[in-house]
């Protein structure tokens, strides 16, 4: 597991603890409760855990080559769709909390 993959792991165990808190108030959240948090989260962790399967160099390829050009740009638009499927689940939960809704533009 490369560092990267470590840090996420990491981060999203702190994140699930959080969200394990009995105390918590998902009134804030799309989440409807802290069942359905704690099951994003594993969702999360479990689509991250088969990313990483997919990413094992294979024993013909070399570990420390640098990406290429083709690799950055798909790996650029992976999270490009990560960040706007995350920016779409927070104005859907400030739509249900607030009923507000962003103008179109």
């Amino acid at each position: 597991m490369t560092d990267a993959r470590r840090e996420l792991a990491d981060v999203l165990r702190e994140a699930r603890a959080v969200l394990a808190r009995p105390d918590n108030d998902f009134s804030w959240s799309s989440w409807p409760d802290g069942v359905a948090a704690l099951a994003g989260v594993e969702r999360a962790v479990t689509a991250a855990a088969a990313e990483a399967k997919k990413q094992v160099p294979q024993p013909d390829e070399d570990p420390t080559a640098k990406p290429t050009n083709d690799e950055i740009s798909q790996a650029r638009a992976r999270r490009r769709q990560v960040e706007w499927r995350l920016l779409d689940e927070a104005k859907a939960g400030i739509e249900k909390r607030f009923g507000v809704r962003e103008p179109n533009r």
